[in-house]
């Protein structure tokens, strides 16, 4: 575990000395927003803060299950950070085409970007090797004159092209008006002294917080087991928002909602796992089950609103065109912006010059000697790009 790294959240590196090599893995992080968020500022400040220009995060999480949105959100990142690895723990999988069609043809076009983007990556290395600059440079290495640009969030892989990840969706509890067990606020609740869920109930009543963590023990209702236990929630929901829902288990979870089993998580495993959407002011039955084999124990249920992810991007002096829509702004500025699971902010500064190597499989196949300026004209601006080129063999 790299000095001061913990969870994803970079603390202090006070035992620098003690690491031969820059390159730092961040452990075995979670899957949520929350995470994502840390591993971009981690990223951002190791590189201009702390000497660390090479941050290598577990791509998708590794602990737990990930949605198919948080997945397209790491590899968004993952894409256009220094390394770009996913991993995970058993029994999960990281392969793109088990999160959805989304999550496969971003992946295919963001990797597809990063293999293009070869030639600006090795500058880059080449020029932190020599320089110690680093490779996702924080904004004010180029514009110290502005306060905004010290924010952790955002960087720019050369002079030219600016890059505002987003983290995702924070999830909020399922408000209590939401559901309703016979004409009652909450859901009808059965405990179980099993983890089958079979037999006569140990314990029924209503659920009024639907959200529970028993550590390492049991329902209070039941006393013992302190494992192997099971229960199961029933009623109806109305969605108050257009939003879908999310559950956080340790162990097993399955959920069917209007008697169609929409999550399916019967594993002994620390799992995160979301249906699909609901409209606004839909009501559906709901029926939730859950086991514990042992070991930690928590059900948390979550939604999470269907509305595109928004941040806030500073953007320094120029003009900044957005690579998907454009749209140019004028810096200095921030602005607003506004993207779907299908994009992430990307800017390039009009003036730009910008390496291109034919897309492939792999970084043997690139031909160099056949490039793609990707030049963004302007009255205002000059702009150099370097090549730093190798036998691609040895340290030559």
């Amino acid at each position: 575990m790299p000095a001061g790294i913990w969870n994803g959240e970079l603390r202090h590196a006070p035992e620098l000395a003690d690491h031969r090599y820059t390159l730092h893995w961040t452990g075995d992080i979670g899957t949520s927003a929350e995470v994502l968020a840390n591993e971009i500022y981690n990223a951002v400040l190791g590189g201009v803060e702390l000497g660390l220009p090479y941050m290598s995060s577990d791509l998708g999480g590794h602990t737990s299950e990930v949605s198919n949105e948080m997945y397209v959100r790491w590899i968004q990142f993952g894409a256009l950070s220094t390394i770009c690895r996913v991993h995970c723990t058993k029994p999960f999988s990281r392969m793109p085409w088990l999160y959805g069609e989304t999550a496969e043809s971003v992946t295919k076009e963001y990797v597809g970007m990063r293999y293009r983007l070869m030639p600006l990556f090795y500058e880059l290395a080449h020029e932190n090797y020599m320089t110690g600059l680093p490779i996702m440079r924080r904004l004010d290495i180029n514009y110290p004159q502005y306060q905004e640009a010290d924010r952790n969030d955002e960087y720019l892989l050369g002079d030219y092209i600016l890059v505002a990840p987003i983290p995702g969706k924070s999830y909020t509890d399922i408000p209590i008006d939401w559901v309703s067990s016979d004409g009652k606020a909450g859901l009808k609740l059965e405990y179980f002294k099993n983890k089958n869920l079979s037999g006569t109930p140990a314990w029924t009543g209503m659920d009024t917080a639907l959200q529970h963590d028993w550590g390492t023990g049991g329902p209070a209702e039941i006393g013992s087991p302190a494992d192997q236990y099971s229960a199961r929630w029933s009623g109806n929901i109305t969605f108050k928002k257009a939003a879908y829902l999310t559950f956080y288990a340790d162990d097993g979870i399955r959920v069917w909602i209007d008697d169609k089993k929409v999550v399916d998580g019967w594993g002994v495993y620390d799992t995160y796992l979301s249906t699909p959407f609901y409209e606004a002011g839909s009501t559906h039955t709901i029926r939730i089950e859950y086991f514990e084999d042992g070991g930690n124990a928590h059900i948390k249920m979550g939604y999470a609103e269907t509305a595109n992810d928004r941040r806030d991007v500073f953007l320094p002096e120029g003009v900044w065109m957005d690579v998907w829509t454009g749209k140019e702004y004028t810096g200095p500025c921030t602005v607003t912006v506004e993207h779907g699971l299908e994009t992430s902010p990307i800017f390039v500064r009009q003036g730009a010059i910008i390496p291109l190597v034919k897309q492939t499989v792999n970084t043997s196949e690139s031909d160099w000697s056949k490039l793609t300026l990707d030049v963004y004209p302007s009255k205002d601006y000059s702009a150099t790009a370097t090549i730093y080129e190798d036998d691609t063999i040895t340290d030559a």
